[in-house]
């Protein structure tokens, strides 16, 4: 019987005996293996670099936007029910007005009258609504009061059932009359009524820009963690995209080749200086904005007729407000008789009686910075920065958010909800504002889309009367990176099969080879007494150690390759995962270094693989006849 210590002795002389092979057999083996440990740290660190970059917006959550059908689909611009009703009310609305006008004692032309429909080819039947008329505007109005879209209560009920943590809804924020006018370095811009006040150069930030009414939940994670906003301030509350910041404090833009480095900086500067910036705006109605218009347009044709004799001025001049007051355009001189006035008064009674506003309007806004979110995605899709970017990231759909609770908080809410459109205040051929549901898992909030989105149409609307909405994904992707973690878990257990199954053919060779080289010792052996079983011994003792050895060089082999992978590559994700997912947290890292213990489990397949691989083998040599081989060598 041979011993368990020499048994070891021999087995390491056979490993000394054929070192070349052994080398080789170590080499290729260990390098599939390594290919496996590599690409398990770097997946197992990339995942938990997301992980923890999740944190610092809504990556970590698992948000479902719902967009309701809007009740007027297909053709609806020919409606005969539309355009039918929107007669009615033309009609209806100039025998009122001739009736107002009279009682009134003014003139009213009913070609003034915006007709409700048009009909460009002049063929019958191919008339269509026209949407400036106030008579189409309020049949659509009415239309959608008597077929409202689903909203918060119906998100709720088809929600139930998938138990969401929470459900919430944001609305559109702009000027229900009149416009908002940049007022760069304090001053608004009279150049012309057209012409709007620009930010460096960008144009007015308040027609380029998409501003939504957004609930705490969803703007929290974004807030600067200083900033100079306080209720008191009675400044609106921003949250804008990093580009919109850049713009808003003067900076020049990257250019496309900057270094990663240079973009660090850039976060960092945007997060230390974002906090003090604000911006004035100058609201003004539409009579507010005509009554400047005209001060503009009276004082250039008074200049361009100074010398001339036959010129009358207007009996009604408005001068400038102060460039820098967002004041009312004043009477500078008013030369009209007393039946004007009073038939100017009697006008103005009859534009009120019928919805038209009257009264000049206008105030001057100040908004603060208050958070910052990551651009939409910015690197080309094809790019590795892209494909970060489009399966993680954290964002707002490229809007500058008003954290409604912070907007609360305001003195003069009231005012500017006056100002400003709410959901379902205002004139829209759209669905008001957009309901969110967040659930506690990803598998909650990937059922209820793959179960309760609708169907849509090739015109984009459901059609699935059941199910109202359509819903996707909001914020992040984190549902998505779910799926990916699971595949990834899928993808490298198929992997750990097929280089098991290639090792061990690649072993099964090298064990085989060495047996086969080995018939006449195998027999000398039995001569000696040994035992099946003692034999076996010694070349399990072998097996086990090459695969030992293939184990260690795979582990040492793959962390090398894993730690040039994320030496080589940090620098750069660390970027676009600051732009993806917000960097709050500007010393936060991305790095590709994860250990888990799956990467124990690759070293004990390759030990499991090389002890299979001489199974085969070593009953085939252990059968054959001593005395034959004895004589055959």
């Amino acid at each position: 019987m041979i011993g368990l210590i020499d048994a070891t002795v021999l087995a390491v002389t056979k490993l000394r005996t054929r070192q070349i092979r052994t080398i080789v057999t170590i080499g290729i083996s260990g390098v599939l293996f390594a290919a496996l440990v590599g690409a398990l740290i770097v997946f197992q660190g990339g995942f938990r670099s997301i992980t923890a970059f999740n944190k610092n917006g809504l990556g970590s959550r698992y948000i479902v936007t719902a967009a309701p059908d809007f009740p007027l689909s297909g053709n609806w611009l020919q409606s005969k029910a539309l355009i039918t009703r929107a007669q009615q009310i033309y009609t209806q609305t100039i025998a009122d007005k001739k009736a107002a006008a009279k009682k009134l004692g003014i003139t009213y032309d009913p070609a003034t009258e915006p007709a409700p429909t048009v009909d460009p080819d002049g063929v019958a039947g191919h008339a269509y609504l026209s949407f400036a008329a106030p008579s189409v505007q309020q049949a659509v109005q009415e239309y959608l009061s008597a077929h409202p879209s689903p909203g918060l209560p119906e998100l709720k009920q088809v929600s139930a059932p998938y138990h969401p943590v929470d459900t919430y809804s944001s609305s559109p924020f702009t000027a229900s009359s009149g416009t908002l006018q940049t007022m760069t370095n304090g001053l608004e811009n009279f150049a012309s009524a057209s012409d709007t006040s620009s930010i460096k150069g960008s144009g007015n930030f308040f027609d380029q820009n998409q501003f939504t009414l957004m609930p705490s939940q969803l703007t929290k994670p974004f807030l600067l963690s200083h900033m100079k906003w306080t209720s008191s301030s009675d400044a609106i509350p921003l949250a804008v995209p990093y580009a919109t910041a850049t713009k808003l404090l003067g900076l020049t833009p990257l250019p496309s080749g900057a270094s990663p480095t240079q973009k660090l900086q850039r976060i960092q500067q945007l997060y230390a200086k974002a906090g003090d910036v604000s911006l004035a705006a100058c609201y003004r109605n539409t009579v507010s904005e005509k009554q400047i218009q005209d001060a503009i347009s009276a004082a250039g044709d008074i200049a361009k007729n100074k010398n001339n004799k036959a010129y009358q001025k207007p009996n009604l001049l408005y001068g400038l407000p102060a460039a820098g007051s967002c004041g009312p355009a004043a009477v500078t001189s008013d030369t009209r008789t007393n039946d004007e006035k009073s038939l100017d008064q009697k006008q103005d009674t009859f534009n009120a009686e019928f919805g038209q506003v009257v009264q000049p309007d206008q105030q001057k806004i100040t908004f603060d910075i208050v958070g910052l979110v990551p651009d939409q995605q910015t690197a080309p899709a094809h790019s590795a920065a892209g494909i970060l970017q489009s399966i993680v990231g954290s964002s707002l759909a490229g809007a500058i958010a008003i954290p409604k609770d912070m907007y609360e908080q305001l003195p003069s809410v009231a005012r500017y909800k006056d100002i400003f459109q709410a959901s379902g205040k205002g004139f829209s051929f759209g669905p008001q504002g957009t309901n969110y549901a967040e659930f506690s898992s990803a598998s909650a909030a990937r059922n209820f889309i793959a179960k309760d989105s609708c169907t849509t149409r090739e015109n984009g609307t459901c059609a699935t009367p059941t199910k109202p909405f359509q819903l996707s994904a909001f914020g992040s992707d984190s549902i998505a990176m779910q799926d990916l973690q699971h595949k990834f878990s899928t993808f490298f257990k198929l992997a750990a099969l097929v280089i098991t199954a290639i090792a061990i053919v690649i072993m099964t060779g090298t064990v085989g080879r060495m047996l086969a080289d080995s018939r006449r010792e195998t027999a000398v052996f039995r001569a000696i007494g040994a035992k099946r079983m003692d034999i076996a011994g010694i070349y399990g003792i072998y097996t086990l150690l090459l695969s030992s050895m293939i184990a260690v060089a795979s582990l040492a082999l793959g962390y090398v390759v894993a730690r040039l992978f994320d030496q080589h590559f940090w620098k750069a994700t660390t970027v676009q995962a600051q732009l993806a997912f917000g960097g709050a947290n500007s010393h936060q890292q991305f790095h590709f270094l994860g250990y888990s213990v799956e990467i124990w489990l690759v070293a004990g397949v390759a030990i499991a693989a090389g002890l299979v691989s001489m199974i085969l083998p070593t009953v085939r040599n252990l059968r054959r006849n001593p005395i034959k081989d004895m004589r055959d060598e």
